[in-house]
């Protein structure tokens, strides 16, 4: 009914056959991964390791829904090689990396523009992802760039607990007013306390997850509740915690 993905982080799991076996026991078929995998990078992949990750998803009926770059965009041939493996897993979407240093200059846009037309030639979508670290840790600050790239293979991916931890309501403040609500692609399932920012089961802080869910369900959000590590402490039971408690506020709506 609806579409969960999740990533599995390498302290519950470090190769790709013990982090399917995770999904499978969250019953989650939409997988999320870093571009490293077994100490290798995917972009550096051989054939036979291509095939060996194809043949493996395949075999237990899950798909790479997201991919998660850790090299900046001006960086194209990083991006071209994994974009052409990512092409050959059937990855659906890439989030490109925002170092906290980058700077939403003439050199970050042209690489981003490039990206996304790379992206496009081979059908996979381009995402940003708004950070409490980065220059894009507002709306504002996301839509002066997003709408220089803006086509139909890039998109976003929302972070509650991000805005929570600058006390911005993630949906009455940065949602509500936002341009950009029907090029959201992930919402992350998290929450987090204003006091702090330390994490918290889902609907317990002030990220308003609840809300967005809902206003996101009621516009025909097709895209993906995404489940990552956002706790200090990280094992399969948190996981279950989380989820099973998103599937809650999920009924009560």
């Amino acid at each position: 009914m609806y579409n969960f993905s999740a990533l599995i982080d390498d302290g519950v799991a470090m190769d790709l056959e013990g982090k399917i076996e995770i999904c499978s026991r969250l019953m989650i078929g939409n997988m999320e991964i870093n571009d490293e995998l077994d100490g290798n990078c995917i972009a550096d992949f051989t054939g036979e390791q291509i095939e060996n990750f194809r043949n493996l998803m395949i075999r237990n009926n899950k798909k790479i829904v997201l991919l998660n770059c850790s090299k900046p965009v001006t960086e194209q041939e990083y991006y071209k090689k994994i974009l052409r493996k990512g092409h050959l897993l059937g990855v659906e979407n890439i989030n490109v990396m925002i170092g906290s240093n980058d700077k939403p200059d003439e050199a970050f846009v042209d690489g981003l523009k490039a990206v996304c037309k790379i992206g496009a030639a081979y059908g996979i979508r381009i995402l940003l992802e708004n950070s409490s670290r980065t220059f894009l840790s507002t709306d504002k600050a996301i839509s002066q760039v997003y709408e220089k790239v803006r086509n139909q293979y890039s998109g976003l991916i929302y972070n509650p607990l991000e805005y929570a931890r600058l006390k911005s309501h993630p949906f009455f403040h940065m949602f509500y007013n936002s341009r950009l609500k029907n090029d959201i692609r992930f919402l992350r399932v998290n929450d987090g306390l204003f006091l702090d920012g330390n994490p918290v089961l889902p609907a317990k802080g002030n990220a308003e997850i609840k809300e967005l869910a809902s206003i996101l369900l009621a516009r025909g959000f097709k895209g993906y509740f995404s489940f990552i590590t956002y706790f200090k402490k990280t094992d399969f039971i948190i996981y279950v915690e989380v989820i099973e408690n998103f599937k809650r506020l999920l009924m009560e709506m």
